[in-house]
């Protein structure tokens, strides 16, 4: 209830204060950035550096970040480094509003997460690393937006509940999760939730100038 209503609330905020008063289909772009598992006990200012650092290779200049420590389907296990990137497809050029890119090719993001990772840890990859993205129109596609908007205000204990009673994986939970104050279980109900943060042109030092931006006629 918690994610849905403040989802709904964000959602609600982002078409009347900007959407509306552009004059192009203002998209909103999930990017899901994932570390290799020898780097989940990553600081998290390291991490967030590192997520600066992928948004301006690819021009971002709006969006929001959670970092989130568990995985969704599997809550229970161990950290799972992860951050829930929400974009949207405007800059700031010369003193006004323009349209940006929001569908980006996946093998240059690939490359260049992979090059940031390697840029700053001491770990060499192999392969491939972890990257999701897909987008929808703030306009014509609300039920998505607020679906993507979800992932930024869930609280672990909601992924719990969907992987142990709607997923119907009765097993999932076993004794030996509640057997001291220190289990998985308790570990989980007694942990924070993410806070997400509103960075560049969306971030608090600028939305005056955002808003300012946006009254002028596009």
């Amino acid at each position: 209830a918690y994610a849905s209503s403040k989802s709904n609330e964000t959602y609600q905020s982002i078409k009347r204060n900007i959407s509306d008063r552009v004059d192009f289909d203002l998209k909103m772009n999930q990017i899901v950035l994932t570390l290799p598992e020898s780097l989940h006990e990553l600081d998290e200012k390291v991490f967030s550096k590192m997520i600066k650092q992928f948004m301006e290779k690819l021009g971002i200049e709006a969006y929001l970040k959670v970092i989130q420590t568990r995985h969704s389907s599997d809550p229970l296990a161990k950290p799972y480094h992860h951050a829930h990137i929400l974009s949207f497809n405007f800059k700031e050029v010369n003193n006004k509003i323009e349209r940006c890119d929001y569908f980006f090719d996946t093998n240059k993001m690939r490359s260049i997460w992979k090059t940031i990772i390697e840029k700053n840890t001491d770990i060499s990859i192999e392969g491939n690393v972890n990257i999701n993205t897909e987008y929808c129109s703030v306009n014509k596609e609300k039920g998505r937006c607020i679906h993507l908007l979800k992932y930024v205000y869930r609280y672990s204990l909601e992924d719990l509940f969907k992987v142990q009673c709607r997923n119907h994986s009765i097993n999932y939970l076993e004794k030996g999760h509640f057997k001291n104050l220190q289990s998985e279980v308790f570990d989980l109900l007694g942990s924070k939730k993410s806070n997400f943060v509103w960075c560049g042109l969306l971030s608090s030092g600028k939305r005056k100038y955002l808003t300012r931006l946006l009254e002028i006629p596009q």
